[in-house]
């Protein structure tokens, strides 16, 4: 995301473009057999005891995902934290896309206490009783179109 432009929201298509641009240009040998790191990357299978398969786009999302991990197990952002900044994620209602459309932001700081992830939902439509299923114990800020959530305080926004 950093190649693609700090503080800038970008698609899911285009952050898989970027990657697939860059891998596709360094060559590894496995086993015997030449490939690229892009076709290694994306002919990877699932592991065994996987509960939810997932592609490789399915792998970039859930990446993104642990990026934005700031809790006492496996705290995967704290590294980014560290260099005052943080991963965000938005997701937005669109027409044909019944789980919606992913944007992620490398975002930059220049306080550590100010560099949390966030995931914006104000402009996505959710399923009825899906809303449950926002995790309240993330560390960082969660918006929704009626309330902001910032490292478990909740904060109402008046309705427009």
């Amino acid at each position: 995301m950093f190649l693609l432009g700090a503080n800038e929201w970008h698609s899911l298509s285009s952050i898989i473009s970027r990657m697939k641009h860059i891998m596709s240009q360094v060559l590894i040998k496995k086993e015997g057999v030449h490939m690229t790191a892009w076709e290694r990357f994306r002919g990877k299978s699932s592991r065994l005891a996987a509960t939810r398969c997932k592609d490789f786009m399915g792998r970039i999302q859930e990446n993104m995902v642990f990026f934005q991990r700031l809790n006492r197990f496996h705290p995967t952002g704290y590294k980014l934290r560290q260099v005052c900044s943080a991963v965000d994620m938005k997701r937005v209602t669109k027409k044909g896309f019944p789980t919606g459309c992913y944007f992620y932001r490398l975002s930059t700081y220049d306080d550590i206490e100010l560099a949390l992830p966030i995931r914006d939902y104000q402009e996505f439509d959710f399923p009825m009783h899906e809303r449950r299923y926002i995790s309240y114990k993330f560390i960082g800020t969660v918006i929704t179109r009626d309330k902001v959530v910032t490292k478990g305080k909740i904060y109402e926004v008046p309705p427009m």
